[in-house]
């Protein structure tokens, strides 16, 4: 699945914006299809009847930070990284302070899978509580976000 979407998010920006999502699936999915082996180019470009276009080559990702645990009720800070390729990191609490209110079970690291990168293992992801007015200060209400943040983008808060 990361795989699939690091495919969709290297397309050419001006083929993404036009394109609709089907489009966008067609070409992430023989994009991997390239990349995999399962076709050549030759036999793409036979099936499409023209030139197809494809995703830029893919990045190379990373493998996931040294694992820090978590407590519930703990504050945590979402680190402030701008990596390169494919992440599952929202912009909008890159920085930002939280309340570690679940954990969930282990899956693969993004950063890693969506670019073919060995992690020697999965790793949990842990439901944050942020405050809306930390998150947009100028144009919240007083309320509470939940979001799903995987463990190697979280940092304990001292």
């Amino acid at each position: 699945m990361d795989e699939y979407r690091h495919a969709i998010e290297r397309m050419d920006p001006r083929h993404y914006l036009t394109a609709s999502y089907y489009e966008r699936v067609l070409t992430a999915v023989a994009t991997l299809c390239l990349e995999k082996g399962v076709l050549t180019p030759d036999e793409l470009e036979g099936f499409a009847g023209r030139a197809f276009p494809i995703s830029r080559p893919i990045g190379p990702g990373r493998p996931h930070d040294p694992l820090v645990t978590f407590d519930i009720g703990e504050r945590v800070r979402v680190k402030n990284l701008f990596v390169p390729g494919h992440v599952r990191m929202p912009g909008y609490i890159r920085g930002m302070e939280g309340v570690v209110v679940a954990k969930s079970p282990a899956y693969p690291f993004p950063d890693a899978h969506g670019h073919g990168v060995p992690a020697d293992d999965d790793e949990p992801t842990y439901d944050v509580r942020f405050r809306t007015r930390d998150l947009w200060p100028e144009s919240s209400e007083k309320a509470f976000v939940h979001v799903g943040v995987f463990q190697s983008y979280l940092e304990k808060v001292s």
